[in-house]
């Protein structure tokens, strides 16, 4: 049996992002998506999820990387926060700079927001890269939440035991095609493929300067994304190859002191 988890990161982090969620998990493909509990558009993100039975996860996050559109941290973080209360834009920057005990501060009450909208997370997961992959796995235990991070696995640590887990959000090309012959490929098992869709709106082209490294981050690579995931030839493929979509709550997490060894496939932050 194959069974495919596609997520969309970032659900929560601008209305143009929210809104290809929505649009990706109820016309496209997507299964599920991971919420980013200190973002401006979180509210609007958990609203839309327990309207529309939309599973999350909780994508915990210490960096913002954008430098026109900035958000702060749910508590006061000092250690690691820039001079105006915002997040820093790189996961080095936080490694550099961080008290361990204000990140996991910070971490907790951004999972305890996404328990406080009602909702039920499937799975701990983490924005721009782990801080700390053994607080990754405390969070994991602690909460009783899966974590789809393979650096995080632990003691007896809930993870998730895929096959495989690729992204084509930075792609070059085709990405419809490049997608199509990595479903086409695929073995049996547990497979995860993450996915940043977003739509076309003046909002996503603002959050970044033109010249910024992440610039086709705020638009591009969403934009395109949220077409593959309408594409209807994947659609087809997936019929084709007999690969069932599935969320995070369908798929068992086990407890190991091993880490799962899952390939990774054109990586995006």
């Amino acid at each position: 049996m194959k069974r495919l988890i596609i997520n969309g990161d970032d659900f929560g982090a601008a209305r143009g992002i929210n809104a290809a969620v929505l649009r990706a998990f109820r016309e496209g493909l997507l299964t599920s998506a991971s919420l980013i509990a200190c973002a401006p558009w979180f509210d609007d993100a958990a609203a839309m999820a327990a309207e529309h039975g939309i599973p999350v996860g909780v994508h915990l996050t210490a960096t913002c990387e954008w430098d026109r559109y900035r958000w702060r941290p749910i508590t006061p973080a000092w250690s690691f926060t820039e001079s105006d209360g915002t997040l820093p834009r790189t996961i080095d920057t936080v490694r550099d700079r961080a008290d361990r005990r204000e990140v996991e501060v910070e971490f907790r009450a951004q999972i305890e927001r996404v328990l406080a909208t009602g909702l039920h997370p499937t799975h701990l997961d983490s924005h721009m890269g782990t801080v700390y992959p053994d607080l990754m796995g405390a969070l994991a235990r602690s909460y009783d939440l899966p974590t789809r991070n393979t650096d995080a696995a632990a003691s007896d640590a809930p993870t998730f035991a895929l096959t495989s887990r690729a992204s084509f959000s930075s792609a070059d090309g085709d990405r419809v095609e490049r997608l199509c012959r990595h479903l086409r490929a695929l073995p049996d098992g547990d497979h995860l493929l993450v996915t940043h869709p977003g739509e076309d709106t003046d909002e996503l082209c603002a959050m970044a300067s033109p010249s910024d490294p992440v610039y086709p981050w705020a638009r591009d690579f969403r934009v395109a994304d949220l077409a593959m995931l309408l594409d209807p030839r994947v659609r087809q493929v997936l019929k084709e190859c007999d690969v069932r979509r599935v969320s995070f709550a369908e798929i068992p997490a086990r407890r190991t002191s091993q880490r799962v060894h899952s390939p990774e496939i054109a990586t995006s932050p």
